[in-house]
């Protein structure tokens, strides 16, 4: 059995955003009114392990300290409490080639792509699904960011990096990870100006 980790990138992008490397989170983590009331001892180590995939989804007493930190709760910092076995995700098939009679696999893309472009589009985002091959680009609502593209493999991956699970995961939960990250994406723009 092959263990596939999905990195957890929403919640580095949400720390480098804020200015932190990892051992400052874990002091800040550690100063918040959770993290005192429960004795918690967060540490760089532990922030590397969620980020790495290696946890993906933090204990109440953690999950109380981030949303303290960072206002979010876990499933838009991008931590998904998966299927039994723990980061074990079935390889998707290869999908046909343009001009071809799509696969099973791209029909199964672009259903989890259609539900997804339906969950965003509810959010106030543009959506344009795309079926040869398939993916789906995202605009934000503020149209200051043109189109995040949206493909699917194990994972569904935001411009090629993989941030979250296929169904059985509620879209919605891979829905509030792309509103972080659009939102930092944004975030990211003005800073450059």
């Amino acid at each position: 059995m092959t263990t596939l980790r999905t990195p957890n990138l929403v919640l580095r992008v949400w720390r480098e955003t804020q200015g932190m490397t990892r051992p400052q989170m874990a002091e800040a983590l550690n100063r918040t009114p959770s993290a005192r009331r429960d004795n918690l001892t967060c540490d760089a180590k532990h922030i590397a392990r969620w980020e790495t995939g290696h946890i993906r989804w933090p204990t109440p007493r953690y999950q109380r300290a981030l949303h303290d930190l960072t206002g979010h709760y876990p499933s838009a910092l991008g931590f998904t409490a998966g299927p039994s076995t723990p980061g074990h995700h079935a390889p998707a098939p290869p999908a046909s080639q343009p001009g071809s009679t799509p696969t099973d696999a791209d029909l199964d893309s672009i259903g989890d792509l259609a539900d997804l472009a339906a969950e965003l589009s509810a959010r106030g985002y543009t959506t344009a699904l795309d079926t040869r091959p398939p993916r789906l680009t995202v605009g934000d609502r503020e149209a200051s960011n043109r189109g995040s593209i949206i493909t699917v493999g194990p994972c569904f991956c935001l411009d090629e990096v993989p941030f979250s699970l296929r169904p059985p995961m509620p879209l919605a939960v891979t829905a509030d990870a792309i509103d972080v990250l659009m939102r930092l994406a944004i975030a990211r723009q003005h800073n450059r100006r």
